[in-house]
């Protein structure tokens, strides 16, 4: 058949897509970008905020609108946590949970269903996206942490990670590919190696993939609070290793009031002691990000404030806001104390508008160092993702080809994005 796959949502949920979309061109089945082509279009739909729930819900209604009147299978974690139903749904758009469920009705649906089998139900891996320069590679997923916000431990159930051998596997994978850039995912990537026999650790993961000596960088996705091996996670992120000098450690609110109401595992003095260890083990070339939630039950003016007295006096540069969504089934849907849309938009914007400042002096101080890019846009304009995070607008004397890494000197800013001159002879990979 010819099928579509459209993703809302987190890197794990685009890890999920690439994997199946690999899977289903394994067995024979055409994958398409324009909805226009397909006979059956899959939406990995995502429900952490209500917000990505609509978005979901809208990929349905687009992908309805099909020139040959697809099929259209909601899947993902909108439907592991039972948001999947609704009156937007109809005949023709059909809701499953999980991959042991996707591939009989796929199945069904397919006119030849006496094909080649289905794999056996397992951890997706991930993959690349076609037309990605990056590979995202799935860890591990779950969690039980339960933040009173959250619905991801009802989305995506306990922790459980991928085996250390399946994730080399699939690193060799990637090396074999041509890629050189591979990000590590998972809903809680921390937790990596508790649940299998005999435990592990992410440490020994970082170590074991470290040894493998393939010819690639990987980049951390977002680790909620890092565990007993905290000291061994930041060594690895040193120069000279094969990891990328970026950390993003999800803080959620600046406000200690507010950390507590949120269940977090850690406050904030916590937080500070983390970031200035990582600082002093991995050097002045690691970056930091966050998410943060604004507008949670209860945060007033003077609670709001403290998060941007928190944020002005951090080492954070990329923070991704969030406004606070209730969602169904969580503790936190039933606090008191909402505050309005409108001082929500209002909050949002002044963090917004701290992180631009601050990432905007972060760029000028780099000007006139060299940095490590992966090219992702030959261009021209060519352009690519430093080794810390910064999008970067690349010069180079002759064309420069994707998933390769080059050294770049930076030159200067332009519109948000850094502008490096590549060194001749600095692409490697």
């Amino acid at each position: 058949m010819k099928i579509a796959v459209e993703t809302i949502g987190c890197r794990t949920n685009r890890a999920d897509s690439a994997s199946l979309g690999h899977q289903l061109a394994a067995l024979g089945h055409q994958l398409v970008e324009d909805r226009d082509e397909a006979e059956v279009v899959l939406v990995n739909g995502c429900t952490v905020t209500a917000r990505a729930q609509r978005d979901s819900r809208a990929a349905c209604y687009r992908a309805r609108r099909g020139r040959l009147d697809p099929w259209v299978v909601l899947f993902g974690c909108v439907v592991r946590a039972g948001h999947g139903e609704g009156s937007w749904r109809d005949a023709r758009t059909l809701a499953v949970a999980s991959p042991e469920e996707l591939w009989p009705l796929l199945e069904t649906l397919s006119p030849e269903p006496s094909g080649p089998s289905r794999p056996q139900a397992a951890l997706a891996l991930g993959g690349p996206r076609r037309g990605d320069s990056r590979y995202f590679l799935k860890i591990q997923e779950g969690c039980d942490r339960g933040c009173t916000y959250c619905v991801v431990p009802q989305a995506r159930g306990k922790p459980r990670s991928v085996p250390l051998e399946q994730v080399l596997v699939e690193a060799r994978r990637a090396a074999q590919a041509g890629f050189t850039d591979v990000v590590l995912t998972g809903t809680h990537g921390a937790l990596w190696g508790r649940d299998l026999v005999p435990a592990s650790s992410f440490a020994a993961l970082l170590t074991g993939l470290a040894a493998e000596a393939l010819p690639l960088r990987y980049r951390l996705g977002s680790l909620e609070p890092l565990e007993d091996d905290q000291d061994e996670v930041l060594a690895a992120l040193a120069p000279g290793g094969s990891l990328c000098p970026h950390l993003h450690i999800p803080l959620q609110s600046g406000s200690q009031t507010i950390l507590e109401a949120m269940g977090r595992p850690w406050g904030r003095q916590r937080f500070s002691a983390l970031c200035a260890r990582a600082r002093h083990l991995c050097g002045p070339g690691l970056t930091f990000g966050t998410d943060l939630i604004v507008g949670f039950p209860g945060e007033t003016e003077a609670l709001f404030q403290e998060t941007l007295d928190f944020l002005e006096a951090s080492e954070l540069v990329f923070i991704h806001t969030f406004a606070f969504s209730a969602r169904e089934g969580t503790k936190a849907a039933a606090f008191p104390g909402r505050v309005p849309a409108r001082e929500v938009a209002r909050r949002s914007a002044l963090v917004r508008q701290l992180a631009a400042r601050k990432l905007s002096a972060l760029q000028h101080s780099l000007v006139g160092q060299v940095l490590e890019v992966s090219v992702d846009a030959e261009g021209p304009p060519a352009a690519g993702l430093s080794d810390n995070f910064l999008r970067c607008r690349l010069e180079a004397p002759g064309p420069l080809q994707r998933a390769r890494w080059v050294q770049a000197r930076v030159t200067g800013v332009q519109n948000g994005d850094l502008v490096a001159q590549v060194l001749l002879g600095g692409e490697r990979g």
